[in-house]
């Protein structure tokens, strides 16, 4: 568990400043919402429903590849740590067609 902890803090500073924040939805992309079922009914994203898909946090990573790569894909969840983490780990299995969003 230790190196895992020191694997991420690694990679956070690493490639911290090579994710990209943003508060725009453009044509291209899709937000993955990776909070969880109980905080997505407590404060829903008001988005179009076409735009948005709902992942655990769980499922991410292993299902990532699954998705059309030709899209850009923009993680939320509730304060942003937990989708700059991910980020930060798509990031390094080589995704580069993602960002951070912050409403």
């Amino acid at each position: 568990m230790k190196k895992n902890l020191k694997n991420i803090k690694f990679l956070y500073k690493k490639e911290n400043n090579k994710i990209k924040i943003t508060n725009k939805i453009l044509s291209n992309s899709i937000v993955l919402d990776i909070r969880t079922e109980k905080e997505r009914i407590k404060n829903p994203l008001n988005l179009n429903k076409n735009i948005i898909k709902y992942y655990s946090l769980y499922e991410i990573s292993n299902k990532f590849h699954l998705l059309n790569q030709n899209k850009n894909y923009l993680l939320y969840c509730t304060y942003g740590l937990i989708s700059k983490l991910q980020a930060i780990i798509l990031y390094e299995k080589g995704y580069k067609n993602i960002k951070i969003y912050r409403p």
